[in-house]
């Protein structure tokens, strides 16, 4: 069997974005803050039992992978980043890589957060995350929320309608419609001459006057 490497050990990312919200402070409009949080994070491996995995062997290779924890911080911008500061998210070993023995452990995932304003502590529950190899995790994505009850939402009364908007396109010509009946005949006209007409029903003028 070959030895191992750091290429070996199968890897996803780790990103997450947090801000504190507080009330709007001296500023130009009257929108509540978001400031981006500091503090770390600490990723432990545990089995499915909770206990921390103490030794991992990649199958193939002569070795004893031991897993430390992981530890990543937030940037100014909030983002999740390692504590060296390089690049955005944290790159750990993939949980549910199968070459991994034994099998089936997770990350354990706790935050410590502090606001930056007032460095007042900030508790969020811990959790479980799933990586598999080349996966992106997103912590807000896969952190549980807490129960809450449900709320009622009340719908207003309806506004004034809006302005009228431009005149759409001319749509297309359409296909040439049926002929209608024929109308009924027009009277008999004037007849101007010497002469009478052979048609009777029509007014004569008699030019010889």
């Amino acid at each position: 069997m070959a030895l191992i490497t750091a290429a070996d050990i199968p890897t996803g990312l780790v990103t997450g974005n947090f801000y504190f919200v507080s009330e709007d402070a001296i500023d130009a409009d009257t929108n509540p803050e978001l400031t981006a949080v500091s503090g770390t994070v600490v990723f432990t491996p545990v089995d499915s039992q909770g206990r921390v995995i103490q030794r991992l062997q990649l199958i193939g290779k002569v070795a004893t992978a031991i897993p430390s924890q992981f530890n990543a911080k937030f940037d100014a911008q909030g983002q999740l980043v390692p504590l060296s500061g390089q690049g955005v998210g944290i790159r750990v070993p993939a949980s549910s890589a199968p070459e991994w023995n034994p099998t089936g452990w997770k990350w354990r995932v706790e935050y410590n957060l502090t606001y930056a304003g007032t460095n007042r502590t900030v508790n969020l529950p811990s959790h479980h995350i799933t990586v598999d190899t080349g996966q992106t995790v997103d912590l807000t994505a896969e952190a549980p929320l807490q129960e809450t009850e449900t709320v009622l939402t009340v719908r207003g009364e309806t506004g004034p309608a809006g302005p009228q908007g431009p005149a759409g396109a001319k749509g297309a010509t359409g296909s040439t419609g049926a002929t209608g009946p024929q109308g009924p005949a027009g009277s008999s006209g004037v007849h101007i001459g010497t002469t009478p007409p052979a048609d009777t029903t029509r007014l004569w003028v008699d030019t010889t006057l």
